[in-house]
């Protein structure tokens, strides 16, 4: 487990880190998508130690509470874990899409709001935006772009548009990147649901665990309280011999005495 609560550790100091700001919104997509994929790791290996902690509870393995309790205190800080890092990706995503919009208007003041979303709307070579990347949605972006560029320059062909052309694709390319992110929090919003249930499931085995061990210390009470009947009864039963062979020893002398008595 000393390997699962490192990488726990690390995915909650790197969501810390987003949520404080102390890293940089341009580099929080990364730095999260690799939280994601550590903790997606974390609970498969959870999953699998979970099934063993079962299948060993019902064959009656010795450790098997104490196994299962330490799992149970790792899922719960997965869960935690996962929790923190959905707020912060949905925090991050939430705001680097804020700022590239702005930053796109920021480079066309004098564009229509609607060309500005359009624009963001393609892949832009971001690994797929809001509109998916690729299609219909990359060619009303580059359309789009190509408004924004002919608004703000003047012309299509001047080098501020060459200049123009590859900011406004930088920042496609970052909100391909949001996008992903955006993604991403629904992913990590079904990981946190998933192991949720394991937290139920934990719960089940070890009330079960409980149970057995409750019904083993009672069936075993019930066995000390008949084992010391059975004693009581074998003392009283001994007390008995005992002053049965008393009363015959002394029967045999009485008789010795009247028979030499009477002899004499």
């Amino acid at each position: 487990m000393d390997k699962i609560d490192q990488v726990i550790d690390w995915v909650n100091t790197e969501a810390q880190a987003v949520s404080s700001g102390a890293t940089p919104l341009v580099g929080a997509p990364p730095k999260l998508a690799a939280a994601k994929t550590k903790l997606a790791a974390v609970r498969v290996r959870l999953a699998r130690i979970g099934g063993e902690n079962r299948a060993a509870t019902a064959a009656g393995a010795a450790g098997a509470a104490l196994r299962t309790n330490v799992h149970g205190g790792a899922v719960r800080r997965f869960v935690d874990a996962a929790a923190g890092l959905e707020a912060a990706s949905a925090a991050a995503s939430t705001a680097a899409a804020a700022d590239v919009a702005a930053a796109l208007r920021g480079l066309a003041p004098t564009a229509a709001a609607a060309d500005v979303d359009a624009a963001l709307g393609g892949g832009g070579g971001g690994g797929g935006g809001r509109g998916g990347g690729g299609g219909r949605a990359d060619a009303d972006a580059d359309a789009a772009v190509e408004r924004l560029v002919a608004a703000t320059t003047g012309g299509v062909t001047s080098a501020r548009a060459v200049e123009l052309r590859g900011q406004i694709e930088d920042l496609r390319h970052r909100n391909g990147e949001v996008a992903s992110l955006a993604a991403s929090v629904a992913e990590v919003h079904a990981m946190f649901v998933e192991v949720g249930l394991l937290v139920e499931q934990q719960g089940d085995l070890v009330r079960s665990i409980e149970h057995n061990v409750e019904a083993t210390g009672g069936e075993t009470g019930r066995a000390l309280e008949e084992l010391k009947v059975a004693r009581a009864y074998q003392k009283k039963k001994r007390k008995w011999y005992i002053i049965g062979g008393a009363v015959l020893v002394a029967i045999v002398v009485v008789i010795v005495i009247i028979v030499l008595v009477m002899n004499s």
